[in-house]
């Protein structure tokens, strides 16, 4: 790629000299020494975190930085000067080794912060991928976000905030977008199983410990914190390694004080992930919100690595002051390729064309600014995912609590399937006409046949679930069922006649179908139905009630990660 600038610290055997190898474009290296004084006093002077947000120190910092660099015979002055004569940003590689690589070399200052404008900084941790012949791929993009946000950590994040705003600036681009909602390792390592991505990001908060241990905070199956390591990040990461991964926690770019110690991002990439970026300080919510929005539109559209991270670097400084704590950290693996190719035609997206149908359908849903439920979905996509005794949920609670946002909510994330939905009355005419749209919408020959026969309702339900409903993926919404049930003054909660049958069928034949198939019901009154002597609505639906959301004040402005 380009103009290429190298620098790389050595220490003396006995640590007591520094010395700098600059290699200039022209292939030829200069050695100096480094005045270990002027490292130390600037070691110092970071670990007050306060110069991130001062401009005066950071331009100082900066400037102290351009000149160790540059040093007496200017060599960054004039890779600069040759970089600019061919239009291009110059390629700054610093070798990520050693305290001194540890500093905000982001901040390099000379007249103005060149970073932002004219200088891809990448921090090099190894030269392992530098002969791997990258790919640009002719399709959309494909990310998966991750938020973690165990429970009783402070202070809660607004990921869904930033989840709404990937999702909106990307709305007309070519890019796929996935989200996995546990926020645990098992739950990326199911993704990452059977599915391939372009970026993976994660979003949470992050520390390192009195040891100089980085750690991310994920959860647990419960949603409880789960303190994770690099090393077992990786693990999952390999199961199917994504070109980048974006750490959005704070100091996952930053290496701890001690002695060969490595920042969260250096470890993953010594693991083998090509690309990693990290936050080398605690960064505000709306900062990383903003970097992240920025990022994955330039990707999507066909820019490459450094040329993304260089606008999104620029768009942040004009905005907030975490621009300079943003870290590139790489093994060697050519960033001048895109990932994805520019020019493509954006294609209809599954997940807008879910909540398109469902609002269709008079089911009241908001394809964005729906916060607040995450155990909620949590617990709902552990039952349709895994519990082989239920068929689906039922989701339950008085008026305005968004039952049926939620039930979107599982649609969105199930978007693959082809939605099945009856708001308010259900009989055999609006079921049979909701199956007949549902079977033309996924082009099911087989399912619109069962239709055709001549039988009532409950018999075609229990002939599709082990044939139509088996080898195809559907999703069954009744929505506002409260509609459906009588009796309801006298306290005896019953379901009407005409849709017994049709409940009874689905609770009782779905479970052929292996999960393929599965029901969702939105109601303000909770209901049963037994069987033989037995509550099928117990027994066979995930029971989840809605009461009032209790959201805690968040500092979005400040907060960091």
């Amino acid at each position: 790629m380009g103009v290429v600038y190298q620098a790389e610290f050595q220490y003396s055997k006995d640590g007591k000299e520094l010395a700098l190898t600059r290699t200039l474009p022209d292939g030829s290296q200069d050695t100096s020494p480094v005045n270990l004084k002027e490292i130390s006093e600037l070691e110092e002077i970071c670990r007050d975190y306060k110069w991130n947000q001062s401009l005066d120190l950071s331009k100082q910092i900066g400037a102290r930085l351009f000149s160790i660099l540059n040093g007496d015979r200017q060599t960054l002055i004039r890779a600069l000067e040759e970089a600019d004569s061919y239009g291009e940003c110059l390629q700054v590689i610093l070798k990520d080794e050693g305290a001194p690589s540890n500093l905000p070399f982001e901040l390099l200052y000379n007249i103005d912060f060149l970073v932002p404008s004219r200088i891809h900084l990448i921090r090099r941790v190894s030269d392992r991928g530098k002969k791997i012949t990258s790919k640009t791929e002719n399709r959309p993009l494909k990310i998966l976000l991750m938020a973690c946000s165990p429970q009783d950590v402070e202070p809660v994040l607004e990921f869904e905030k930033e989840e709404d705003t990937i999702f909106e600036v990307t709305k007309h681009l070519p890019v796929e977008i996935d989200v996995e909602d546990t926020g645990s390792l098992d739950g990326l390592g199911e993704r990452l199983a059977s599915n391939k991505y372009d970026v993976v990001h994660i979003t949470g908060h992050a520390d390192i410990d009195k040891k100089g241990e980085p750690f991310f905070l994920m959860e647990d199956e419960e949603g409880l914190l789960a303190q994770v390591t690099p090393s077992q990040l990786w693990k999952k990461l390999d199961l199917n390694l994504p070109r980048l991964v974006f750490l959005s926690g704070c100091r996952t770019g930053e290496a701890p004080e001690h002695v060969a110690a490595m920042s969260f991002a250096h470890h993953l990439v010594k693991g083998h992930v090509p690309i990693v970026l990290g936050w080398g300080l605690p960064v505000s919510d709306r900062g990383a919100s903003f970097a992240a929005k920025k990022l994955y539109f330039e990707l999507s559209r066909g820019e490459n690595i450094p040329d993304a991270l260089l606008r999104t670097r620029y768009e942040l400084f004009e905005h907030y002051p975490d621009w300079s704590i943003l870290r590139l950290f790489s093994d060697g693996t050519p960033l001048d390729v895109p990932l994805v190719k520019v020019g493509q035609m954006p294609r209809p997206k599954p997940r807008e064309l879910q909540y398109t149908y469902l609002l269709s359908s008079q089911v009241k849903v908001l394809e964005k600014g729906f916060i607040g439920r995450r155990r909620q979905i949590q617990q709902g996509l552990r039952c349709l995912k895994r519990d082989t005794g239920k068929v689906g949920l039922l989701l339950h609670g008085t008026g305005g609590l968004g039952k049926s946002c939620l039930a979107g909510k599982f649609c969105e994330r199930f978007k693959d399937h082809t939605l099945i939905v009856v708001h308010g009355d259900l009989n055999a005419y609006t079921f049979r006409e909701a199956l007949k749209d549902g079977f033309i919408r996924g082009n099911d020959a087989e399912g619109l046949k069962a239709l055709e026969e001549k039988e009532e309702i409950p018999n075609i339900i229990r002939k599709l679930c082990p044939s139509a409903f088996q080898k195809r993926t559907y999703l069954i919404l009744l929505d506002d069922f409260e509609k459906n049930i009588v009796r309801i003054k006298e306290g005896d909660l019953q379901i009407c006649a005409e849709a017994v049958p049709i409940m009874e069928a689905l609770l009782r034949y779905l479970s052929y179908s292996g999960k393929m198939t599965q029901l969702i019901i939105t109601t303000r009154h909770p209901f049963s139905l037994t069987f033989e002597g037995k509550d099928l609505v117990k027994e066979k639906l995930e029971s989840i009630g809605l009461t009032g959301v209790y959201k805690k004040s968040s500092k979005s402005n400040s907060s960091a990660k």
